[in-house]
């Protein structure tokens, strides 16, 4: 109590100074309360950005705002800020070292937030992963995967990274190879192949499409094109996979039909 009573007698303070000390107290709280506010209300204007992160935003602003009203607040009463402003910017520069993967995760937030290039239960694929988005937070985004894992990704890597959304344009299109040994013509091969595939369960409306993508004499191999749900690639590739197998196999063609794009031949060999 000495030292303040001292640094008061001291620092020949006049009743101005007081008061815009008190004023500037007071203008902190009031225009940081505002910014706050104003935060709060921009952020209800991004309904893509999570109400956690606008509310997180909001106080750091109020904060911030109120600082300041409290550093010019003590510069009317005479302190001497100089050596707390380079304490502030040490301290400032240790925590932006220590803090910058958090920043960084924080920043990538209210970019996908914002932008959304993906939204919570679409399909997307990056760094290897494919699975259904869950939760979209301040550090990471939360992808559930089709083997039953839970897979948490740092928003700053899922921003940095390709992304592939698979449920932006709605169905998802897979082929498949058929590779077949036979003289028929390649339309009569091809129907009976976009037929069987037709039929398999799962796909949606859009037509099945055939490509030549090697003819000889005696086998061809064609890519087949169909059009399904995102979330059912899996299964809807094996159900078109078998309804071609037992078409071909019905109408006694000799033929290989596979999901996978491994080196030619994959064909079955002529029995001698």
């Amino acid at each position: 109590m000495d030292k303040i009573a001292s640094f008061f007698q001291d620092a020949n303070l006049s009743g101005w100074d007081i008061t815009f000390a008190i004023l500037s107290l007071v203008a902190g709280f009031v225009f940081g309360s505002l910014a706050k506010r104003a935060v709060l209300a921009v952020g209800r204007r991004w309904p893509n950005v999570s109400s956690a992160l606008v509310a997180l935003l909001a106080r750091v602003s109020k904060y911030i705002i109120v600082l300041l009203g409290v550093g010019i607040a003590l510069t009317f009463l005479g302190a001497n800020l100089q050596p707390l402003i380079v304490s502030a910017i040490i301290v400032g520069l240790i925590a932006a070292l220590a803090l910058r993967d958090i920043a960084g995760n924080w920043g990538a937030a209210i970019v996908l937030q914002s932008r959304r290039p993906i939204d919570l239960g679409q399909w997307v694929e990056t760094q290897g992963y494919v699975g259904t988005v869950q939760d979209m937070n301040a550090r990471a985004v939360i992808i559930h995967t089709l083997d039953g894992r839970s897979v948490h990704l740092p928003n700053s890597s899922v921003l940095d990274n390709p992304l592939i959304n698979r449920s932006e344009r709605g169905d998802l299109r897979t082929s498949i190879q058929v590779r077949m040994l036979s003289t028929d013509s390649f339309e009569t091969l091809s129907a009976v192949v976009a037929d069987a595939a037709a039929s398999a369960e799962g796909l949606s409306d859009r037509p099945v499409q055939i490509r030549a993508i090697q003819l000889a004499d005696d086998r061809m191999t064609f890519g087949v094109d169909f059009w399904h749900d995102p979330s059912a690639q899996e299964i809807v590739t094996s159900n078109v996979i078998v309804a071609v197998t037992v078409a071909l196999r019905t109408a006694g063609i000799s033929a290989t039909v596979t999901s996978l794009e491994t080196a030619d031949p994959v064909i079955p060999q002529p029995s001698v």
